[in-house]
């Protein structure tokens, strides 16, 4: 996961190899608090919104065909070097998630 920018020109890149099924690789771009589109193939979202919670909180909304299917908050630590993100909400093939990711800089 790659991000880039400030809030008023935000670009995500994600490359994911899960355990089973297909690579992920996609990228959304743009401000905060606007549905911006996903490029590539993401099987949860065909657009997101990012909304700025506190200066090390980033809350993102995942929409597929206009409806809401996960939640993200990202929390980047005191010392800048973790991003813990928590996701919750419905995938894409229906069934209820709750995950939590951990990365290091």
């Amino acid at each position: 996961m790659v991000i880039e920018g400030t809030d008023a020109a935000r670009t995500l890149t994600v490359d994911l190899t899960p355990a089973t099924g297909a690579a992920l690789h996609y990228s959304v771009a743009g401000a905060f608090g606007k549905e911006l589109p996903v490029v590539g193939n993401n099987p949860n979202a065909d657009t997101f919104v990012f909304k700025r919670i506190n200066a090390t909180t980033v809350e993102t909304q995942y929409l597929k065909g206009g409806k809401p299917t996960l939640k993200t908050t990202s929390v980047v630590s005191a010392n800048g070097k973790t991003l813990t993100t928590t996701a919750s909400g419905t995938n894409a093939q229906g069934q209820t998630v709750h995950i939590i990711a951990v990365y290091g800089k």
